[in-house]
Parts: structure tokens; C-alpha cells; sequence
């Protein structure tokens, strides 16, 4: 759960370093894979309300993120529209 809550303050914050360094050591662990992802939907949609555009991109570029799931319906086009 610490991991989990300090992948959100990072993408609050922009940290790109210290997000891809939580984000690694957690994908380690097998059975924290499905918890995970939910931590990572939610630090991309406060990543998005904070304009962390370093954290957006990696999720987007690099970690290749289902934008077409469910739990981010029109988050992402509206931040585009904003943009």
C-alpha cells in the first residue's frame, strides 16, 4: 500500500525518477501485479489533474497503457480537449 501511495504522490509531483523506481520494484513482485494497476490508473488520472506531463508520457509511451479501458473513460480526451 506505501508503494501504491507514493506512485500517486509521484505523478502529483511530476517525479518521473521516483515513479519508474516504485513502479520497478513493485512490477517484481508477482502477486502485487493486479494491485498494482489500479494504483497505476489512479496516479495517471491525478498525473493528468496536475498536468505531470513526464508522468503521462511514460505511462502512455512506455508502459503502453490501455487508454480504451473503462476506468478512463474521457479522462484522457478531456485532458486533451483542455490542453
Amino acid at each position: 500500500m506505501a508503494r501504491g501511495k507514493a506512485l500517486i504522490e509521484y505523478a502529483a509531483e511530476d517525479n518521473l525518477d521516483g515513479f519508474q523506481r516504485i513502479f520497478a520494484e513493485s512490477v517484481k513482485d508477482e502477486h502485487l501485479k493486479n494491485i498494482m494497476y489500479w494504483h497505476v490508473t489512479r496516479a495517471f488520472k491525478i498525473a493528468l489533474r496536475h498536468k505531470s506531463l513526464l508522468v503521462i508520457e511514460h505511462l502512455v509511451e512506455d508502459l503502453d497503457l490501455d487508454l480504451t479501458h473503462q476506468s478512463f473513460k474521457d479522462t484522457f480526451h478531456m485532458f486533451l480537449f483542455v490542453c
